[in-house]
């Protein structure tokens, strides 16, 4: 049951309420999914559970958060943690006024999955001539502070019900490019299966957990000297930046990135889905159409000028197709 479909008759006649109240935010999600993925989230995941529960009503939802590391990007309309925390407020006061003895907030914006781990990862001492793991230095993901579900892509396409630690390769993405660029010899990396055009091109480092089965990222320093590194939040007023630093004794190491290519295409083709279990006019972005591309870069790294270690990469990105869901009940 929604709230603001009921009438005030329907409500008094609740014998013991469940308020699910959906929380999210509007902000990019990349290329690839519309800028209310979070509200969009928290929204299925209330209406699933209310499906199952007797007299759980999902409250209108909360379309706003505190989105400062979006806000360099078009559409991210973001509120304070002031604001925030008082609306949450006066709306469970006025829920308990109203009879209701249990609210539950489901909230899928989380800009912890990428601050919680690098947080874990910051001041973290690579010896010299070993080997930096993100998961091995990461440990378990559920112990960092702030992560929970957020966007993963996952068989083509976005997840719409979240991934935990979704979000958790813009970390290991940054930090990849940190480390080589401090002249660090690049290990495990794996890109994507969608082309995210705000990482650099063909230098994006996934990382996962499936069952048993891992990607990671990792890096060696076979440098004569230990490394520190650093994360570091930047705000500037209504934006937000991580980034990582690499602390050591100057090394004599130089890295460049040379003859990157990239190839667009094949196009993504977006389709529409009529589904006869929703009202007409519902209509739901199950995922944004997004281009593949092909990508070769090379790394190079010099040591007191003379190269060291280059590798050349390709990325091959799927296309990604677009799903746009329907209401056609009844026709």
């Amino acid at each position: 049951m929604r709230l603001a479909e009921l009438t005030s008759p329907n409500v008094d006649a609740l014998r013991d309420p469940i308020a699910l109240w959906p929380v999210g935010a509007i902000e990019p999600h990349g290329p690839h999914a519309p800028l209310g993925t979070d509200t969009l989230i928290s929204v299925g995941m209330c209406e699933r559970a209310a499906a199952r529960l007797r007299d759980a009503v999902v409250l209108p939802p909360l379309p706003f958060g505190v989105t400062r590391y979006g806000a360099a990007f078009a559409g991210a309309i973001g509120i304070s943690e002031a604001t925030l925390r008082a609306v949450v407020l006066d709306v469970a006061k006025a829920l308990d006024e109203q009879g209701f003895r249990r609210l539950v907030i489901v909230n899928n914006h989380f800009g912890g999955n990428i601050e919680g781990p690098a947080t874990v990862i910051n001041g973290t001492v690579v010896p010299a001539g070993t080997k930096f793991d993100f998961w091995k230095a990461v440990g378990n993901l559920r112990n960092a502070p702030g992560v929970g579900p957020g966007n993963a892509i996952e068989g083509g396409k976005i997840t719409v019900t979240g991934a935990f630690g979704g979000g958790i390769c813009t970390t290991s993405t940054t930090l990849f490019n940190a480390a080589f660029r401090a002249g660090m010899v690049p290990m495990a990396r794996k890109n994507h299966n969608e082309y995210i055009n705000r990482y650099p091109p063909g230098l994006d480092a996934t990382v996962w957990i499936v069952g048993s089965v891992k990607q990671t990222m990792s890096f060696r320093n076979d440098t004569k000297y230990p490394i520190l590194i650093q994360r570091i939040i930047t705000n500037d007023g209504s934006r937000r930046w991580i980034t990582f630093k690499i602390w050591s004794v100057p090394n004599g190491r130089v890295a460049k990135v040379t003859n990157t290519v990239i190839r667009h295409g094949p196009r993504a083709i977006d389709t529409v889905v009529r589904d006869r279990t929703k009202p007409v006019g519902y209509r739901y972005r199950n995922n944004a159409p997004a281009d593949g591309a092909k990508v070769w870069t090379t790394v190079s790294i010099y040591d007191h000028g003379k190269l060291h270690w280059s590798k050349r990469y390709y990325s091959n990105y799927p296309a990604v197709n677009g799903v746009l869901i329907v209401g056609a009940r009844g026709t």
